[in-house]
């Protein structure tokens, strides 16, 4: 009665009680400590994981990419939840018809706020943060630059630098440059002393993707394969060698706290970690970089420039396009200049770890590198051509056949988080048990439910791909015409029912630009030189980009992929 009387003289303890004990339930309700009739709380789980950032350790082990996922997925089926933080339940989704449903509707299950954020920070609201009818409208704005025919015509360009970089890989194996033995200590002797050089792969991939965004992007030359140590090639590569996920304490209040701030402010006292005082250096430069990119060609435009001009980077077409729009489809000067902020960001770091990958997997394969040189040959020797060109590079098929196998067994982005707008009713392929006993053939999902889809599990399911799904087989795109078409993701899917670059309306819209690009790369530098696996463990370091690292000083990862070159042996 005491207690009664006492919540009934103070109201301050009143809302307090009810605070705590709506705060407690909520705790309660997340750990499933309260029994539920809830069908996603009765889905197949991987459990509660940490009390505080529940199953993303695991998420983002950097020991094997699809260790955890591959093991969720056998073991609890295609449809089952991990925890998120404070044991927030995330939906697995890697039921094709599922899947299918969610990428088409992709406008109902976008990125999620903490995601959305920080993009929205670091890039503007650009192509990568807008939904919905911005989406569409800054998407059609775009479209045209990054149309098949533009990018043929940008082909030269990637092209040139690839032979830019042949020459300088060709100094260093001529010279033997020894660049990484004090940086890996784990590097195998026998590697060290064998012909040609070892050299950090990703570095120099890193170095020309950066090149071929700047100068197909936006017509500005960052000159990254010839010096590294220019301000944005040097402030980049700082920020790319270390990126990784971060789950400690002070780095969840900082991403927290980063969504408010504005973007003036890189140090916050006592919080900030070394690593997110380089990604705010990042992204101040590349906010300096963009605007004075964009100021630059605005002016020409508004002196009479491009009139008569043929250009055909990104950049100058969009501003172009946008002058001559009218009504609700022009963008603000705020949305082009998001535009240029978020591709360069986005146009160099998927490539660069593509290649890296497809470089590694073919180092693997010396066999399958003889083929692609013996392909690539051929074909510059039928066309007459000194260099091959962009139009035959476009028909090979086994070098189309590499890297798409490439891309499928290790795509660039490993996964998505997204987040339902609406309630809505998710079709499924296959029946799921719950764990009250009832089977379920649709989902029924609440607004706001978050939910991860794993491309790399998508891109390896045995009964799309066969029994050796989980292996490097460029011949299945040459032998068999049905390849991936099996399952619910046709139509859904942009590129071969593969995830890689995700599908429906938010699809890559730089695709064709990258798969040019990455062509270009891998035709001039195979032929040139063979790559070779020096014995070093490469682990995949996964933060929104999975990124090769290797186990340097202290035992400390290094965003790198270390491959031993030499020139490949004329008769």
């Amino acid at each position: 009665m005491d207690v009664l009387q006492s919540f009934q003289s103070s109201p301050y303890l009143s809302i307090t009680a009810v605070v705590v004990l709506f705060a407690t339930y909520i705790v309660l309700d997340n750990y499933d400590f309260i029994p539920s009739d809830d069908v996603v709380k009765n889905l197949p789980t991987a459990g509660r994981g940490n009390w505080l950032t529940g199953h993303f350790r695991q998420y983002y082990s950097s020991d094997d990419p699809d260790l955890f996922s591959t093991a969720c997925y056998n073991r609890l089926g295609p449809i089952h939840t991990i925890s998120g933080f404070f044991g927030q339940k995330r939906i697995v989704v890697q039921d094709s018809k599922a899947l299918a449903h969610m990428v088409k509707n992709g406008y109902d299950y976008p990125k999620n706020n903490i995601v959305r954020g920080e993009m929205g920070r670091a890039l503007g609201h650009g192509l990568l943060y807008v939904e919905g009818d911005d989406h569409k409208r800054q998407r059609k704005m775009l479209n045209p630059a990054f149309s098949q025919n533009n990018v043929r015509e940008l082909a030269p360009i990637f092209t040139n630098l690839a032979l830019q970089l042949a020459d300088q890989l060709g100094h260093l194996v001529d010279q033997e440059a020894k660049k990484l033995d004090d940086r890996i200590p784990g590097l195998f002797k026998r590697a060290q002393q064998e012909e040609g050089v070892v050299l950090d792969c990703y570095g120099w991939f890193f170095r020309v993707a950066l090149d071929a965004i700047g100068i197909g992007g936006f017509g500005r030359n960052y000159g990254a394969v010839h010096d590294a140590e220019q301000k944005v090639p040097k402030c980049f590569s700082l920020w790319s060698t270390n990126e990784a996920e971060d789950f400690s304490l002070h780095s969840l209040i900082y991403r927290v706290l980063s969504i408010i701030l504005p973007l003036s402010v890189k140090r916050i006292p006592f919080i900030s970690t070394e690593r997110q005082i380089i990604v705010e250096n990042v992204k101040q430069e590349l906010n300096e970089d963009s605007r004075n990119m964009y100021d630059e060609r605005k002016a020409w435009l508004t002196k009479g420039g491009g009139a008569d001009d043929d250009s055909k980077d990104v950049l100058t077409l969009l501003m172009k396009g946008n002058v001559e729009a009218i009504g609700k489809d022009k963008l603000s000067d705020d949305e082009v200049f998001a535009q240029i902020k978020t591709f360069i960001f986005a146009g160099h770091e998927t490539s660069s770890t593509g290649l890296s990958w497809t470089f590694y997997l073919l180092a693997q394969n010396p066999r399958l590198q003889t083929r692609l040189r013996e392909e690539i040959s051929k074909a510059k020797a039928e066309a007459g051509d000194e260099q091959i060109s962009p139009e035959v590079l476009a028909t090979l098929p086994f070098l189309d056949a590499v890297l798409r196998e490439s891309l499928r067994c290790r795509p660039p982005i490993p996964s998505r988080s997204s987040v339902a707008m609406k309630d809505d009713v998710i079709p499924l392929a296959k029946p799921v048990k719950l764990s009250n006993g009832r089977v379920i053939t649709e989902l029924p999902i609440k607004k706001g439910q978050e939910f991860c889809t794993w491309h790399s599990i998508t891109n390896k399911r045995q009964d799309i791909w066969g029994s050796d799904a989980s292996q490097f087989n460029p011949d299945r795109w040459l032998n068999d015409p049905e390849a991936g078409k099996k399952g619910d993701l046709k139509g859904a899917a942009l590129y071969s029912q593969m995830m890689t670059f995700f599908g429906g309306p938010r699809s890559c819209i730089g695709y064709r630009f990258a798969i040019t690009e990455m062509k270009a790369i891998i035709a001039i530098l195979i032929e040139r030189f063979q790559f070779h696996d020096v014995g070093v463990p490469i682990s995949a370091r996964t933060f929104i980009v999975m990124r090769p690292a290797v186990e340097g000083e202290n035992g400390k990862l290094t965003n790198q992929m270390p491959l031993r070159i030499t020139r490949v042996k004329t008769d």
